[in-house]
């Protein structure tokens, strides 16, 4: 599989203050500047809280196109959070980390006995 270039638009996102018990969706933006279609393999999110998502298909050289994300605030906790996504393909590098933080206000509701 030939490799290709990559121009990360977004690589790093702070999404300011998140109330508790939102969710959040956003776009890490990227544009193949390479000669040969990217395709992007694996997406890995660092915790159950983060999903990330690519439509699947080639990316053509000089096209832009985006990693959707969604952040789950109930599956996090309050205060500060930085979170990170790892994104892997014919990517001459192999890989890339993407990362973003929130503050998360307000309180999580605890349930049980």
């Amino acid at each position: 599989m030939l490799s290709t270039s990559v121009h990360w638009i977004d690589t790093s996102l702070n999404l300011g203050k998140i109330p508790m018990g939102d969710s959040v969706v956003f776009h890490f933006r990227f544009t193949n500047t390479g000669t040969s279609p990217l395709i992007l393999g694996n997406i890995y999110t660092g915790c159950s809280c983060t999903t990330a998502s690519h439509r699947g298909t080639a990316v053509a050289p000089g096209t832009t196109d985006s990693i959707k994300v969604v952040f789950d605030t109930r599956k996090s906790v309050t205060g500060f959070v930085s979170k990170t996504i790892q994104v892997k393909g014919n990517i001459a590098s192999g890989s890339r980390v993407l990362r973003y933080s929130a503050m998360i206000t307000g309180h999580k509701t605890v349930t049980g006995s």
